[in-house]
């Protein structure tokens, strides 16, 4: 899919009236308003009303009013995936999706993407096997916004030649960046050969050789007979008025002719008789296995107790998958997975080895957990926890537009909207003896495929899959136009007033923030504790990160999988991870399960015991997740560009993978008791709940449950600068890889308060904020077709940060890539900030602001940040003042200040010759 980060923090509408370019009409220039084939039917939900309609040309639209906060979120999906193409051009629904960002009759190229990030909207697209959706959440005062986009996609997309050449290459360095994940490698593979002639046997990104030599005819051809409105379903989920809803999308869709019925898919799987089985070689540190057994389509009765079945394996530390494999230390971390989709499908299990483990003692443990299920019932506690846990997702999915809105577009693409609803009634009313009879049903040697990925670093290595095409890039240097300003665009986005957040010093010295939202059935947990790498004793690497982590691991009171258990059971979580100044803390639970929550963050905080059998597990699941991540080229990245940016005497240097396994492997017990005794306490603390709570009553119950808590000891370290050093180029190889990671840059001296902070973030995100609409990725991925993802990033916090420029490029673009790269910024640096790209990037940060708080994890979070930072709890309102009040001088002078690309380091891994340098 065409990736795009969620923006940052959202208009400064009123500013773009003075842009340039034609303002439309407030609507499509001539439309034909016809009669909806059926009248709105308003159907009850777990979840509250949901109003269905289907247009007179066949789109069903599906709307479910949610007035939490003052966003929506608009999802348009048609019933197309890759079990709908056919052979030889496989990856076609993926390709089209792309083609769908570049240009319509009404919107050119790129402009779609300009006109949603000057909206802040938080949007992409994504394509699967059974369907492919575009989705927006946005204000809900420009609601028009959504319509505007997809009515233009729906029908008047131009789909050039040109365009599909040069976005080839980038699907293709998309396609690249994936073969080096093993995951998905293995999963590519498990499902190639549990179905023979399904078409569940392709890759939704297609196999290189259709996505390389796919013609733009078939493109054509294959939009034509899908991207019609009978074979898609709108959904729209938050802050509007159904009536106001559907006369506007009547008023965008309903001019589109109802289109022939696309053709069905009529091929079905033959029944497995025999176990199949496959191995993978690769170079690296990872060993996985991967199974996968035929199972029902997503309609189907027996998908309810699959889920209940699914959840008692591997929901957690009292699952019985992480039980049985990685407490045993048989695995580091094992899963199961039901597989909804519109035909039968598989359900997977899996597991990643322990180094030296043993894929055959992994496959009979997992195979060995469902045939406990076949002979013997669950317990009325275990199935009881299953359905809670189940029942509590509802909640969570449905407490946001998003993602009720995209459970409804992906069910209706499947079996049908209602079925996200329907199948939560099957889930509770499934019974021991359903457990026991789909596993016995459905389990069985003859329908199992088995993988193994199997890590070798003997022999010859591998070949690359086969440039077909070379692996060049193809260019297209059709230019960007500014896109068109809608009415809405010209005024302030309505805002909402929040309760104001409340503010506390207990007694002990901890800082509490505590922010009501009425409307909401959950709370969420966010805060830090001043006890970071930063604090660490000289060879004590991790111990930070280890002090956290084991944090959940055993209490005085009650054990680690007591602990886990009492949560679980009520679907709350409590976790912990440290940092480099800091260690975070995060939770969430529903409302009514507060207590359950704080009870467990109280005891974690006050009373750890650090159990030695626990650690020594934790240490042994660390260090293979290190060792796993060698296989990552963005791993070596990462840490070359610290080592290049930061001497090893600076705080940000990072250690090589060897040395970080040493120190983690000798810590000890004694270390994390004295590392928490003396960092851990009240005073260093900060907590802030957002959600279903009264803040008196939550100050109240944490004075309590806290009371007794020592003081620590308050350090809050101040990090230099980085010196300046001689700009160096490090090549790590990576010869098994088909895609070449670049990242170029230097250490800055900003700071989150330092006065330009918000200026040089404005600056960044023109450079090269957004992989679609910066001037990075508008030049290296619109016009040149050289990567998917292409970004800049101007970073600080607490301590120094870093500016640098990255990219991802087929080994045969290296070269282009960096000197195109080099180029932009050089332009951007000699020119500055346009008026127009200023305007836009503040309408973009202020908007995007209503997107962020939409949630109570969003809020939290934030909260949690201003808090951190001295910012003031009056940052959300002055916030758009803030944005609005900087000047070009001020932008160009904070970037200028801090790019400086003659010092830039440059770093590059992959299938690269040339040794690394010192």
């Amino acid at each position: 899919m065409p990736f795009r980060r969620p923006l940052l923090p959202l208009a400064l509408a009123a500013a773009l009236a003075l842009q340039p370019g034609p303002a439309l009409a407030h609507g499509p220039a001539s439309v034909q308003v016809q009669a909806s084939l059926t009248a709105p039917k308003v159907v009850q939900t777990v979840a509250g009303p949901v109003t269905e309609l289907v247009l007179a040309n066949g789109l069903k639209v599906i709307l479910k009013e949610n007035h939490a906060a003052p966003v929506v979120t608009w999802v348009v999906t048609y019933k197309v995936g890759s079990r709908n193409e056919p052979l030889g051009a496989t990856g076609s629904a993926h390709l089209l999706e792309h083609m769908l960002f570049k240009g319509t009759r009404t919107l050119g190229k790129g402009q779609v993407a300009q006109i949603l990030d000057r909206n802040g909207a938080d949007s992409n697209a994504s394509t699967w096997v059974d369907w492919t959706n575009y989705y927006e959440t946005y204000s809900s005062d420009r609601l028009e916004l959504g319509l505007i986009i997809e009515s233009a996609r729906m029908r008047e997309a131009l789909i050039l030649d040109s365009e599909r050449k040069s976005e080839m290459t980038v699907v293709r360095n998309e396609l690249e960046r994936g073969e080096s994940n093993p995951s998905r490698i293995l999963y590519q593979h498990l499902m190639s050969t549990a179905f023979r002639s399904h078409p569940y046997h392709h890759p939704t990104i297609g196999w290189r050789s259709d996505v390389e030599t796919v013609p733009t005819s078939q493109l054509k051809r294959f939009y034509d007979t899908y991207y019609r409105p009978n074979n898609a379903v709108a959904v729209l989920v938050g802050d509007f008025k159904t009536a106001d809803a559907i006369q506007l999308i009547r008023r965008y869709f309903e001019r589109f002719p109802k289109g022939p019925t696309p053709p069905a898919v009529r091929t079905v799987e033959e029944p497995q008789t025999g176990e199949r089985r496959f191995t993978l070689r690769r170079r690296g540190e990872t060993n996985m296995v991967m199974l996968g057994w035929h199972t029902p389509q997503a309609s189907h009765h027996d998908i309810g107790p699959l889920l209940v079945l699914d959840s008692i394996l591997s929901t957690g530390v009292t699952g019985r998958l992480y039980q049985a494999i990685v407490e045993t230390e048989l695995a580091t971390s094992a899963y199961s997975d039901v597989g909804l989709m519109r035909d039968p499908s598989l359900f997977r299990m899996g597991a990643t080895l322990k180094p030296g483990g043993d894929h055959a003692k992994v496959e009979a443990a997992l195979t060995g957990e469902l045939e406990k299920l076949k002979t013997a019932p669950v317990s009325p506690d275990e199935l009881a926890k299953a359905k809670a846990q189940a029942e509590a997702a509802y909640v969570y999915e449905n407490e946001g537009t998003a993602g009720l809105a995209h459970a409804l577009a992906s069910y209706e693409a499947i079996a049908g909207w209602q079925r996200n609803f329907t199948l939560l009634d099957e889930i509770k009313r499934t019974s021991a003896a359903d457990i026991q009879r789909v596993a016995k049903a459905y389990f069985g040697g003859d329908g199992r495929t088995v993988g193994w990925y199997v890590a070798t670093n003997d022999g010859p290595v591998p070949p690359p899959p086969p440039n077909f095409g070379g692996g060049q890039a193809t260019a297209n240097e059709a230019k960007v136009q500014p896109a068109p300003l809608y009415p809405f665009e010209q005024r302030l986005p309505a805002r909402r007033q929040l309760t104001p957040p409340v503010r506390r010093v207990l007694a002990n010295g901890l800082t509490l923030i505590v922010l009501p939202n009425p409307g909401s059935q959950t709370v969420a947990l966010d805060g830090q504790i001043w006890a970071g790498e930063l604090h660490e004793p000289a060879e004590k690497d991790g111990l930070a990160g280890a002090t956290a982590a084991m944090l959940p691991n055993g209490t005085a009171r009650r054990n680690k999988l007591a602990l886990a258990g009492d949560l679980e059971r009520v679907s709350a979580s409590v976790s912990f991870s440290g940092g480099t100044h800091l260690t975070d803390v995060a939770g969430n639970c529903l409302a009514k399960d507060l207590d359950v929550m704080l009870d467990a963050l109280a005891e974690m905080l006050m009373q750890p015991t650090f159990p030695a059998d626990e650690l020594a597990k934790l240490k042994a699941r660390w260090v293979a997740a290190i060792r796993r991540a060698e296989d990552q080229p963005a791993t070596h990245v990462a840490r070359a560009f610290a080592q290049a940016v930061y001497p090893p005497t600076h705080p940000y240097h990072q250690d090589d993978a060897a040395t970080d396994i040493r120190a983690i492997e000798a810590l000890t017990r004694a270390d994390l008791e004295a590392f928490h005794r003396r960092y851990y306490g009240p005073n260093t603390t900060t907590l802030v709940l957002v959600g279903k709570v009264d803040p008196a009553d939550v100050i109240a119950r944490l004075d309590s449950k806290l009371a007794g808590w020592a003081p620590a000891q308050l350090v809050k370290h101040e990090v230099p600068d980085a010196p300046p050093g001689a700009p160096r180029k490090v090549i790590v190889p990576m010869p098994d890889k088909t895609n070449v990671e670049v990242k170029v840059g230097h250490a800055i001296g900003l700071r989150r308060r330092s006065p330009d902070y918000h200026a040089a973030q404005i600056g960044n995100y023109v450079l090269g904020g957004d992989p679609l609409s910066s001037r990075l990725g508008l030049r290296l991925r619109d016009e040149l077709g050289l990567t998917y993802g292409t970004y800049s990033s101007i970073s600080g916090s607490l301590g120094p940060g870093a500016w640098s420029g990255s990219l991802t490029v087929n080994p045969a673009n290296v070269a282009t890539g960096l000197s195109e790269l080099k180029q932009v910024v050089a332009r951007y640096l000699r020119e500055g900030i346009g008026a127009r790209e200023l305007t836009f990037a503040k309408s973009a940060f202020i908007g995007s602001q209503a997107v962020g708080l939409a949630s109570n994890g969003g809020m939290a979070s934030s909260l949690a940040g201003i808090e951190l930072h001295g910012l003031g709890l009056d940052y959300w309102g002055r916030y758009p003042g803030l944005i609005g009040g900087l000047t070009a001088a001020q932008v160009n002078a904070a970037v200028r200040r801090y790019v400086h690309p003659q010092a830039a380091h440059t770093i590059m891994v992959g299938p690269l010759k040339e040794e690394a340098k010192p």
